[in-house]
């Protein structure tokens, strides 16, 4: 990664707040410390502007040193339905951040408010007020064109969705007391390490059960007498296989082989087998090749509402099957968008 040395004063304030739990980008927020907020100021060396997470460096002096902090923001496929933009954070800006610093990497953070020499906050993680009273928070606009929005229409499934939440979201970042797992799979996830590890660090897209819990738009579409569910996390595409079933010579593949079946004309059913992807989820949880995956998709219409239901399977990981529910919304002219994500090599 390339930096361009530029020298500010800078001073480190930390005072108390709680900040919600959330996932991030491709992992979790378990290594930082989210009951106190760190703010820093200094000036801005570099800016990635990339999925999975915008990453800005900011220059600070220390104790007559300079210290380079790393400050990681979410997706730009979450930045860009806040109408923020790359270039409206350059190298040279002189700024105030706010956020939770790491507990395992020293001089990193993910950054929730990054104020401008112009005066505006630009929110870059959450939904939440101005964290400087002063401040003009750049408004989140929901990145839809009013004009896409008027011309679009309801089509049963056959249409994007976009993520909405229950009480129990976010399951594949869960802490292992969320899942009923076996001493086996206890043990491998003991050794996982999130740094080393974790697939989503190499822009390698999670399989299924848990390419399922991403939290950015999704549209089904027929293709043939097959339906595509597209996902903008990681520019997924499931094939879900409307008639016939797998058989012996069927490969194994991180998707595995879904057949699906309309239950009524608002209810898709689907089932999934012939997975390998090693993890059952994106923290460290491992799954068998035995893996089974239940789907039911149910459109509301009156309510412009995607239920979702799902059922995962495994001896090997689970005591018992898990059990999940989600819903998606759908709000008239959002689009499924590239997410082309980079590493940071």
């Amino acid at each position: 990664m390339n930096v361009i040395h530029r020298f500010a004063k800078a001073t480190a304030a930390i005072g108390l707040l709680i900040l919600p739990t959330m996932v991030f980008g491709h992992h979790s927020t378990t290594e930082y410390d989210q009951t106190v907020v760190v703010e820093l100021e200094g000036e801005v060396v570099s800016v990635f502007w990339r999925n999975p997470h915008v990453v800005i460096n900011v220059a600070t002096m220390e104790d007559g040193k300079e210290v380079v902090w790393k400050l990681e923001g979410s997706s730009v496929s979450s930045q860009r339905r806040r109408g923020l933009t790359a270039d409206m954070i350059n190298v040279g800006d002189k700024v105030r951040v706010a956020g939770a610093a790491s507990t395992r990497r020293a001089n990193h953070m993910i950054v929730e408010h990054l104020l401008l020499p112009s005066g505006d906050e630009l929110l870059l993680r959450g939904n939440r007020p101005p964290h400087w009273p002063e401040a003009r928070l750049v408004a989140v606009t929901g990145g839809i064109d009013p004009a896409k929005a008027a011309a679009a229409e309801a089509m049963g499934i056959f249409r994007v969705w976009t993520w909405g939440r229950l009480e129990r979201g976010w399951w594949f970042f869960g802490p292992t007391d969320d899942f009923p797992l076996t001493e086996a799979a206890l043990a491998k996830e003991a050794k996982w390490d999130e740094f080393v590890d974790n697939p989503q660090l190499e822009c390698i897209a999670p399989g299924m059960p848990a390419t399922m819990g991403n939290p950015y738009p999704m549209q089904f579409v027929q293709v043939g007498e097959n339906i595509e569910i597209r996902e903008e996390e990681f520019d997924v595409v499931r094939t879900i296989h409307m008639s016939g079933s797998p058989d012996a010579s069927t490969p194994a593949s991180p998707l595995g082989y879904s057949v699906g079946h309309w239950e009524d004309d608002n209810t898709l059913v689907i089932s999934t087998t012939h997975i390998n992807w090693p993890y059952f989820n994106r923290v460290g949880v491992s799954q068998s090749e035995a893996v089974t995956v239940q789907e039911r998709f149910v459109v509301d219409d009156a309510a412009g509402r995607l239920n979702y239901a799902l059922t995962v399977t495994d001896p090997a990981t689970l005591t018992k099957p898990y059990d999940w529910k989600a819903l998606w919304v759908w709000k008239a002219g959002e689009e499924v968008a590239r997410y082309e994500c980079t590493t940071e090599s």
